[in-house]
């Protein structure tokens, strides 16, 4: 799919309202498009992309998992929350930042996650178990 297809711009054009309704950042924007984009959207019209909504704040950060199945994110709720791409809802929530939660990572084995904070920690957790570190 290029961008002058009309899929990419119908799905760019809702991207863009959700966007706009959530107060999502430009980053957090451009992660739902590359997930739209690799959940299989681009080759079964039509589709509406797979947008997660559960941040009590604005979606600082998303991460995409090395196997392509999971996905972890961060807002301005204080918390990283773990989502499986085949579900609407997460999967599980971390807690235990006292600020926005801007960065967050995968281990390459996909075990475990990485948060960052406006606060100045970072925590690492066992997705798993759902405990820090």
């Amino acid at each position: 799919m290029t961008t002058d297809d009309p899929r990419f711009r119908s799905r760019w054009n809702a991207l863009m309202d959700v966007t706009a309704c959530h107060q999502l950042g430009a980053l957090a924007m451009l992660h739902l498009l590359l997930l739209a984009l690799l959940s299989g959207c681009a080759s079964a019209p039509p589709c509406n992309p797979p947008i997660q909504l559960g941040h009590g704040g604005v979606v600082e950060a998303v991460a995409v998992s090395p196997e392509g199945e999971r996905v972890v994110s961060g807002g301005g709720d204080h918390k990283m929350k773990l989502w499986n791409l085949s579900s609407d809802r997460p999967a599980r929530t971390f807690c235990g930042h006292s600020n926005d939660v801007v960065a967050v990572a995968f281990s390459p084995d996909g075990r475990y996650g990485l948060s960052g904070s406006w606060d100045g920690s970072m925590m690492l957790w066992d997705l798993s178990a759902g405990t820090k570190v």
